[in-house]
C-alpha cells in the first residue's frame, strides 16, 4: 500500500512540473511596421533654374519582416501640422518640392511603409528657401539688317532673366568671329541699334548679351551682315494674302535680279526672319513669288522687307527696301 501511494505521489509530481499550460509564450517571425528612415536631409536645389527643396534619406534599419513598398513625405509650415506631401516608391530615396515660395520656413518627414503598417515619422528638417541669381538667357528674335554704310539691330528680351530684372544691353562687333569686343551698351528699354561705323560691302559679325543686376548673360548667336548700298534701279513690289490661319506674302522684282538673301522685319514687335536663297536663280521682272507663310499676321502691321542680290543685266549688287502694310 505504500509502494503504490509513493507511485502515485511521484506521477502528480510530474504531471504538475511537465504538462504544458495555454499560459505558455509562443515566439513568432516579426510581422510589424518597419522602422522610420534614417538620416532625412533638405538642402535648397536650383538646377532647373527655378528654386526648389530636395529631400534626401536612408532605408530603415528595420524593414518590419516585409519589403518595403512606398515611402510617404510629409510637409508642414510647423512641426506639429504635418500633412500629407506625397507618395515615393520604394526604390526611391529623395524627394524634390517644388511648391515653394521665397523666404517661407517649411518643415518635412518621411515615413516607410510595408504590407503591415507605416512607420513613425523620420527625424524632423526644416528648410527656408531663400532667392538665388542666376544669369539671364540670351535676348530673343536678334536680327542684323544690312543697310547703306549701316546696319540695324533688333531684339526683344530674354526668355529668363535669372531671377533679377535685366539692366542694359550689350553689343559685341567684330570684323571676324573670334574677335568680337563691346560696341556698345544699352538700358534696359531699348531694343534696337544702327551701326554706322562700317564699311559697305566689308563683313561684321554681331553678337549681343543682356545683364541683370548680378551677371551678365549668355551671348547670342553669331551673326554675319555685310552693309550694301541700295540700289535705286531695283525695286520690289510687295503684295498679301490670307490663307486660312496663314498669311503668304508676294513680291516682284522691277527688273530680272539674283536674290542672295531676303530679310523679313516688323519693327514694332520687333521681328526678323532672313532666308538664303539660290544665288544662281533669275528672279523674272514678269513674275510675283511667294515669300513665306506666317501665323499670328494682323490687320495694320507694316512690314519692310530687305532683298539684297545682283541684278543680271550688270551683276552690280543691289540692296533694296520694301514696306507692306497688311490690310
Amino acid at each position: 500500500m505504500k509502494k503504490y501511494i509513493s507511485f502515485l505521489l511521484l506521477l502528480i509530481f510530474f504531471a504538475v512540473n511537465y504538462s504544458c499550460t495555454n499560459n505558455e509564450t509562443i515566439i513568432n517571425p516579426s510581422n510589424n511596421a518597419p522602422s522610420s528612415p534614417r538620416n532625412l536631409i533638405a538642402v535648397s536645389d536650383s538646377s532647373s533654374g527655378a528654386l526648389r527643396i530636395k529631400l534626401k534619406w536612408d532605408v530603415p534599419s528595420n524593414n518590419g519582416g516585409a519589403a518595403i513598398i512606398q515611402y510617404i513625405v510629409y510637409k508642414g509650415t510647423t512641426p506639429n501640422n504635418f500633412l500629407i506631401l506625397n507618395y515615393i516608391s520604394s526604390d526611391t530615396l529623395s524627394f524634390i518640392d517644388s511648391n515653394v515660395i521665397i523666404g517661407n520656413l517649411y518643415y518635412y518627414a518621411i515615413s516607410a511603409k510595408n504590407e503591415f503598417g507605416e512607420s513613425s515619422k523620420s527625424n524632423v528638417v526644416n528648410l527656408s528657401v531663400n532667392q538665388t541669381f542666376f544669369r539671364p538667357t540670351e535676348p530673343t528674335n536678334f536680327a542684323c539688317l544690312p543697310g547703306n554704310s549701316k546696319v540695324t539691330m533688333n531684339w526683344n528680351t530674354p526668355f529668363y532673366n535669372g531671377g533679377s530684372n535685366i539692366v542694359n544691353y550689350k553689343i559685341y562687333k567684330g570684323t571676324t568671329p573670334n574677335n568680337l569686343v563691346v560696341l556698345i551698351t544699352l538700358n534696359e528699354s531699348t531694343f534696337s541699334y544702327v551701326d554706322s561705323s562700317v564699311i559697305n560691302f566689308n563683313p561684321y559679325y554681331y553678337q549681343i548679351s543682356a545683364s541683370n543686376n548680378y551677371y551678365e548673360g549668355v551671348r547670342s548667336n553669331l551673326i554675319s551682315v555685310s552693309p550694301t548700298p541700295v540700289n535705286s534701279n531695283v525695286t520690289f513690289t510687295m503684295q498679301g494674302q490670307a490663307n486660312g490661319a496663314n498669311y503668304s506674302f508676294y513680291f516682284q522684282p522691277s527688273v530680272d535680279v539674283k536674290v542672295s538673301r531676303i530679310i523679313a522685319n516688323l519693327p514694332a514687335q520687333p521681328y526678323s526672319d532672313t532666308i538664303n536663297t539660290n544665288t544662281n536663280y533669275v528672279f523674272s521682272k514678269d513674275t510675283a513669288y511667294t515669300w513665306y507663310e506666317y501665323q499670328g499676321i494682323a490687320t495694320g502691321q507694316v512690314w519692310n522687307f530687305v532683298f539684297s542680290g545682283q541684278r543680271v543685266s550688270d551683276n552690280n549688287t543691289y540692296t533694296s527696301t520694301s514696306y507692306f502694310s497688311v490690310p
